[in-house]
């Protein structure tokens, strides 16, 4: 778990998506900007008894006859999919990535709950003590007790985009669960039903 600590994950919004943070920012713009484009195409409203656009009534039409999602009518929800993924983009480059010591502070919490596991204490000073040696001598018992009351506030309450759908919401928590394990940190892995539920989430409302 120490040596987890040698991990500090992507450092910059570069190594994380190819583009630095501003250069990313105006593509998750053009991202959002498509998306709406998208659906100019697909339903702006033009001279047809059923406000949409001609092209998007082809698609609709394709719906309708199979009576399932068709491979045409799949691109009515195109724009859906595109402002979700900007989000995901997004949501990485902040959370999981730059300064926000994501791998860092889960190899701690992992450490946090492993001793708490098996004394039913926290004792921060001996955890302090551990860490010192992979973050420094600086790193003392008070400077713990505020990481662990600071990470603690933030799980307890962690919600990032409140105007979240609960399916987006879902695909973000199985997005950090999948980084989490791509660093070889699956020993924190959340557990398969805690998973599973964030999945039935997604299979509910897509």
């Amino acid at each position: 778990m120490l040596g987890m600590c040698e991990n500090r994950g992507v450092t910059t919004a570069l190594k994380m998506t190819g583009y630095d943070s501003s250069e990313l920012k105006q593509k998750l713009r053009d991202l959002r900007e498509c998306a709406d484009a998208v659906w100019q195409v697909n339903s702006h409203a033009v001279p047809y008894g059923w406000g949409g656009t001609a092209f998007g009534m082809f698609l609709e039409i394709a719906e309708v006859k199979s009576g399932k999602p068709s491979t045409l009518a799949k691109f009515l929800d195109l724009p859906n999919h595109l402002l979700e993924y900007a989000s995901l983009v997004e949501h990485s480059a902040r959370y999981l990535g730059g300064k926000s010591n994501f791998y860092l502070s889960l190899a701690k919490a992992l450490l946090v709950r492993f001793v708490h596991d098996h004394t039913n204490k926290n004792h921060d000073k001996t955890v302090a003590n551990l860490l010192s040696v992979m973050l420094g001598t600086n790193y003392g018992e008070v400077d713990h007790r505020i990481w662990r009351s600071n990470y603690h506030r933030r799980h307890a309450h962690y919600r990032p985009d409140p105007p979240d759908s609960p399916v987006l919401r879902a695909k973000k928590t199985l997005l950090e669960c999948e980084a989490a394990v791509f660093y070889r940190m699956d020993v924190g892995h959340p557990g398969e039903q805690y998973l599973r539920k964030n999945r039935l989430t997604i299979s509910r409302y897509s």
